[in-house]
């Protein structure tokens, strides 16, 4: 991949999805631990870039947390989940990881908000996007590229 070095579009920092609503697509999730001990998994979640909408391409990630009074996830987060994205209504799954395999990379319209959150004893504020609200996909068709495939047709080949 070329790049050229340009100093005027040098930004620091990263910026915010605003709210509203946009197409997107869940392009992984990897278990996570907090340092309480607390399970979780760390969702990354992607706008998708073959829809045309505001921050097409962008991506974010939001953790979903065990409870911590049964140390289960919680259910009715997942099963808006599992509706808005189309699995079976009544399919089982031996453990989130698989429930979640299944997930990936289908669409899902979230609704995104920007999330405050203060940490520490100073009292920071800690600002990120996160999904409240997931609906079905407005366009199901999905044409993004998975990644590590590349689209190949018959010129590419030599046979």
């Amino acid at each position: 991949m070329a790049f050229t070095v340009d100093y005027d579009a040098a930004k620091q920092g990263f910026s915010l999805i605003e709210p509203g609503d946009y197409e997107c697509v869940i392009m992984e999730v990897v278990p996570v631990t907090a340092k309480s001990g607390t399970q979780g998994f760390k969702f990354t979640i992607k706008v998708r870039d073959d829809v045309a909408q505001e921050s097409s391409g962008w991506e974010f990630e939001q953790t979903m947390w065990t409870r911590k009074d049964t140390g289960q996830l919680p259910n009715g987060m997942l099963n808006a989940m599992a509706k808005a994205i189309g699995l079976p209504n009544g399919k089982q799954y031996g453990s989130a990881l698989e429930l979640f395999g299944d997930m990936v990379f289908k669409p899902f319209l979230g609704e995104i908000i920007i999330d405050e959150q203060e940490y520490g004893v100073d009292k920071k504020i800690w600002r990120s996007n996160r999904i409240v609200k997931w609906h079905e996909t407005k366009y199901p068709n999905l044409n993004m590229l998975k990644p590590g495939y590349t689209t190949v047709d018959n010129n590419d080949v030599p046979f």
